[in-house]
């Protein structure tokens, strides 16, 4: 008889699968990674894993969207940094792209694209709507006005630079930081232009 747990066990084992899922994700990759690895060193049984999600490719994602929305709510913290708020984003944005767990992350970006198609449209569409969201969420609080500056640009723009790490195995490497300070300085410039007269 499987043993039932509570919603705060429930939550509790969620977050240790994720924390192990994501150490998993990061050595080996989405399809290497095994399910059964992950339960046995959180100390639960697949049952329990598939009784709190629907599937493997749904958990990955749920790590792919924490890590997505841990780097959204640092942006918040820097921007309220007492800083010039434009700088502290350069950075930001430098550090949240480049960082060698964003790299981890962005390296299986392939995989992400394949396990997405198994995913239901509904879940794929809130994503990209929140990504959206977010993006007009900083440009509100940044007081951008969107007649100069399109938000639906920003977000495009901020895709390609994460395309532009997740493609990095095709690039020149030696001058992948110097590429993306460029994208992140026009990325930058774009806001400006929207911020103040």
């Amino acid at each position: 008889m499987a043993r039932s747990f509570s919603e705060y066990e429930k939550e509790n084992i969620r977050q240790r699968l994720y924390e192990k899922g994501k150490e998993s994700l990061l050595q080996y990759g989405i399809k290497k990674s095994n399910i059964e690895e992950i339960t046995k060193a959180v100390g639960v049984s697949k049952g329990t894993f598939y009784s709190l999600f629907n599937s493997k490719e749904e958990f990955f994602f749920d790590i792919f969207e924490i890590h997505d929305r841990n780097i959204k709510a640092r942006v918040f913290e820097v921007l309220n940094e007492p800083t010039n708020v434009l700088s502290g984003l350069r950075e930001f944005l430098k550090e949240a792209v480049l960082s060698e767990e964003s790299i981890g992350f962005y390296s299986r970006m392939v995989e992400l694209e394949q396990i997405m198609i198994k995913l239901p449209p509904e879940r794929i569409a809130n994503h990209l709507n929140e990504d959206n969201d977010s993006i007009i969420d900083l440009m509100r609080f940044l007081q951008v006005d969107f007649q100069k500056c399109d938000p639906m640009i920003v977000s495009n723009l901020t895709k390609v630079l994460i395309l532009t790490v997740c493609s990095r195995h095709l690039l020149n490497v030696d001058v992948l930081e110097d590429t993306c300070d460029l994208l992140i300085d026009k990325l930058i410039d774009y806001i400006s232009l929207g911020i103040g007269g």
